[in-house]
């Protein structure tokens, strides 16, 4: 039996390995570095632009396509560009001049992203986004920080028409937006949610500039509440994605209680 013992661990082992499985061989890209130049980019005034792309992966990952984002939240990329293929732990550098920014930014995020249309299958889909938070200065005066201080958006106003919805039925919403501030804002994103813990919002609006001491009614009609609620909380959010350096960050939301009526 002392001599049939060793044997057996080496079954036993064999076994393990056995029903373990070969190593998940798979391409594995990541974007490795990220880069502007001038790294504070003046509103208007090209940008060259740096970014490294790696597969960590332990396979050759096949064609894909990396592109480069302004800004995050940008409706199209700035920089694409079609990689053939990347060995397994090979990189590459990829480079392009951004025409400039179409305006200033106190805080930014640009963005890059390797497989941008998933065409790799890969060990980890979850990392081939990086980002970068960078400012943008004004060209021509209009910089956040200048000497008379800073913008301060609110919602200053927010009505629905008829003030209680009935359900199915449609609801214009009016909403008023007011710089309180002593700078222009630059660009910012208004949104309002039909409720407050709905997923997404109903309207989205984009707005260029906000003047000091200026404003902007926002008008929408919702095609209708779903469902009735006996009461609901809909909700206003001004800058929701911080773009604008304000003096004061704390007002950019404005909640009103509603009740949605049964037809």
């Amino acid at each position: 039996m002392k001599t049939l013992a060793p044997i057996f661990s080496i079954i036993g082992l064999i076994a393990i390995i056995t029903l373990s499985g070969p190593v998940h061989a798979a391409p594995d890209l990541v974007i490795s570095e990220m880069s502007i130049s001038p790294s504070a980019p003046v509103k208007g005034e090209p940008v060259t632009v740096r970014v490294g792309v790696y597969n960590r992966g332990n396979q050759r990952s096949g064609p894909f396509v990396v592109k480069w984002k302004a800004g995050e939240n940008y409706r199209n990329s700035a920089c694409a560009w079609r990689v053939p293929g990347l060995n397994a732990r090979g990189g590459r550098i990829l480079t392009c001049t951004y025409e400039g920014y179409p305006s200033w930014y106190a805080r930014i995020n640009c963005m890059a992203k390797a497989d941008a249309n998933s065409e790799v299958t890969e060990q980890n889909e979850g990392n081939n986004v990086r980002k970068m938070r960078i400012r943008v200065a004004g060209g021509d005066g209009d910089s956040p920080g200048r000497s008379e201080g800073r913008p301060d958006l609110y919602v200053s106003e927010f009505s629905m028409n008829p003030s209680t919805p009935v359900k199915g039925e449609p609801v214009t919403v009016r909403i008023g937006v007011y710089n309180k501030g002593d700078a222009p804002s630059g660009p910012f994103l208004v949104q309002w949610r039909a409720g407050e813990n709905y997923t997404r919002p109903a309207r989205v609006w984009r707005i260029n500039s906000m003047a000091a001491r200026g404003g902007r009614i926002l008008t929408f009609t919702y095609p209708g509440y779903p469902s009735w609620y006996s009461r609901l909380n809909t909700l206003v959010v001004v800058d929701p994605n911080d773009e604008v350096s304000e003096s004061n960050e704390r007002n950019n939301r404005k909640r009103q209680r509603i009740r949605v009526a049964r037809p």
